[in-house]
C-alpha cells in the first residue's frame, strides 16, 4: 500500500487526471488498478500474460483485464492516455518492440509510467548475496541514464524521475527507479549521457557481494564438515544463492522445506520440497538453515515454539 501511495503521489504531482484512459501493462492480479479504482480513477484497463492472474483481477476486483502481451496490446491506435509498465521492462528480451507498441496505442500527448529496479543503487538496496543477479528473469539492468536512452530510442522524452529505496517490508528495501516519459516526435539523443556510471556501480556491487558470499562460504563449509543432517527452510532466491554459490549442496541435505503448496512435491537436485510440519520429526542432531530474508522472523519464532529441540542457522 505504501508503494501504491507513492505511485499515486507521482500521478498527482504530474497532473494526471482521474478521467485519463489508463492501462496497466503486466498488471498481474490487478492490485494497483484496484488501488487506482478506490482513489477515483475511472477509466482503467489491464493487460496480463498469465490467464489465471487476469481472471483473478476480473473476478476479485471486477476490473477490465485482458489476457495479452506487451507487443500486441488490445487497444486501437492513439486510444490510451497513460500506460503503466511496473516492473516489466527488466523482463523483456526486446523492450524496443514493446515500446513501439506503446507508441502506437498512446495518444499524441500520452505518458508512460515505468518502474524498474535501479541497478545504479543495487548496493544500497542489498537483500542477499547477488540477489539482483540471481533473479534469472531479470535480463535487463537499468539506471536512469540507460533507461532514458532506451525510451528516447523508442520516441519518448523523460519528464519526471524519482530514485528511492522503496520498502519491500518492515526489514528490507529495494532500489526503485520511477520515471515518467511523454510521447515525443523530437526527442534529443541521450547517448552522450553518463554511460559509465552504471558499469562502475555494478562493479562496486559485485565486489561487495563477493565479500558477503565469502562469509557464507566459510559458514557453509563448517556446516558441511560437521556432517549434521540439514533441513533448508525457504526455497527461493536466497536458497539458490547458497546452494549454487556458497556450497550448500555439499552439506548433508535431507529435505527442503517451504510453506508454499506450489513448491511442495517438487525437487531440487533430487531433494523433495516438503511442508514445515516435517521439522517436528527431524533428528536430534539436525540443523535447520533458514534461507529467507522476508520470512526469517516468522520462521525463527515457529522453530522456537516447537517442543522438539532443533538447532537452526540464519544466513539472511
Amino acid at each position: 500500500m505504501n508503494r501504491y501511495e507513492k505511485y499515486v503521489e507521482i500521478f498527482d504531482s504530474n497532473s494526471i487526471s482521474k478521467e485519463a484512459a489508463i492501462a496497466d501493462v503486466g498488471c498481474a492480479k490487478g492490485g494497483f488498478l484496484a488501488f487506482l479504482k478506490q482513489r477515483g480513477f475511472s477509466s482503467l484497463q489491464g493487460v496480463e500474460i498469465d490467464p489465471k492472474c487476469a481472471e483473478y483481477a476480473r473476478t476479485h476486483y471486477e476490473l477490465d483485464v485482458a489476457t495479452g502481451t506487451v507487443d500486441n496490446l488490445p487497444f486501437t491506435d492513439g486510444s490510451r492516455d497513460i500506460l503503466i509498465y511496473n516492473h516489466v521492462l527488466e523482463h523483456l528480451y526486446d523492450p524496443l518492440r514493446a515500446l513501439a507498441e506503446a507508441n502506437r496505442v498512446l495518444a499524441e500527448d500520452g505518458i508512460v509510467f515505468v518502474e524498474v529496479p535501479n541497478a545504479g543503487r543495487y548496493e544500497d538496496g542489498r537483500i542477499f548475496d547477488f540477489y539482483w543477479f540471481c533473479m534469472r528473469e531479470h535480463i535487463n539492468h537499468f539506471d536512469l541514464s540507460h533507461l532514458t536512452m532506451l525510451m528516447e530510442a523508442a520516441g519518448f522524452e523523460r519528464i519526471y524521475e524519482c530514485q528511492s529505496l522503496m520498502p519491500y517490508n518492515s526489514t528490507a528495501n529495494y532500489p526503485s527507479l520511477c520515471v515518467l516519459f511523454c510521447k515525443s516526435k523530437n526527442v534529443a539523443s541521450g547517448y552522450g549521457a553518463d554511460t559509465l556510471g552504471l558499469s562502475n556501480s555494478v562493479r562496486r556491487y559485485i565486489d561487495a557481494e563477493e565479500d558477503f558470499l565469502e562469509i557464507h562460504r566459510d559458514q557453509v563449509s563448517k556446516l558441511a564438515a560437521s556432517g549434521r543432517p540439514v533441513y533448508v527452510w525457504g526455497i527461493g532466491i536466497e536458497f539458490f544463492s547458497l546452494y549454487s554459490l556458497a556450497g550448500l549442496r555439499d552439506c548433508n541435505l535431507r529435505y527442503l522445506v517451504d510453506k508454499n503448496p506450489a513448491k511442495q512435491l517438487k525437487t531440487v537436485g533430487g531433494l523433495s520440497i516438503i511442508s514445515p510440519e516435517c521439522l517436528s520429526s527431524a533428528p536430534l542432531d539436525s540443523v535447520v538453515v533458514i534461507a529467507s530474508v522476508f520470512n526469517k522472523d516468522d520462521m525463527v519464532n515457529n522453530l522456537v515454539s516447537m517442543s522438539y529441540p532443533i538447532g537452526f542457522i540464519t544466513f539472511c
